[in-house]
């Protein structure tokens, strides 16, 4: 799963903003993708704006994914006039999202450098278990030692009712973490456009 979380520029006009929404639809068309979605940063805890997420078939895919021009363009084109900062990571996901959810809380975690995998994975089981009734959780660790986060993740729930957004990533102890971004609100699943 790459997760893309993005503060966007405090004075972009709403065309602007309508046109890098409507232009990220095209990134669930690309080949590999399985699922893509994206969620609105409305959550008083949110660090950042805007969401986006990419299941990938297979690490192949999200190494193609990467430089597909579809993916470059929309960087380029939509994202980068509009973007004021971003987190991302790559991760290995242990089960696949929820074909449908009205809401959903993103994030990358970036751990001081003694923590170990294995408390990182902790970490992430504690995430879990503040989902609350119908969460599901697709989160790992990084894939690589390259990444500013060590930890990424995405909590999806069916409605917005009782999004525990700031809860999910404060409530858990665990190891000292260094960072977090979090984007949390209403989601929505990409469809690539048509014709």
């Amino acid at each position: 799963m790459h997760v893309l979380l993005v503060r966007l520029k405090p004075d972009l006009a709403p065309a602007a903003r309508a046109t890098l929404l409507a232009e990220a639809a095209a990134l669930a068309g690309i080949e590999g993708v399985a699922q893509a979605g994206l969620v609105e940063g409305s959550d008083p805890g949110s660090t950042h704006s805007l969401a986006l997420v990419a299941f990938l078939r297979d690490r192949a895919a999200l190494e193609e994914f990467g430089t597909h021009p579809a993916h470059v363009r929309f960087l380029r084109r939509a994202l980068a006039p509009a973007l004021e900062s971003m987190a991302s990571a790559d991760i290995s996901v242990d089960r696949p999202p929820p074909d449908d959810y009205a809401a959903a809380c993103c994030f990358c975690v970036a751990f001081e450098p003694q923590v170990y995998d294995w408390q990182v994975r902790a970490y992430l089981e504690q995430v879990r278990s503040c989902l609350g009734p119908g969460g599901l959780l697709c989160a790992g660790p990084s894939l690589d030692d390259r990444q500013e986060f060590r930890a990424a993740g995405a909590a999806f729930w069916p409605g917005a009712e009782g999004l525990p957004a700031a809860a999910l990533l404060s409530g858990p102890g665990g190891p000292p973490t260094q960072a977090r971004a979090v984007v949390a609100g209403p989601a929505q699943r990409l469809e690539p456009p048509t014709g």
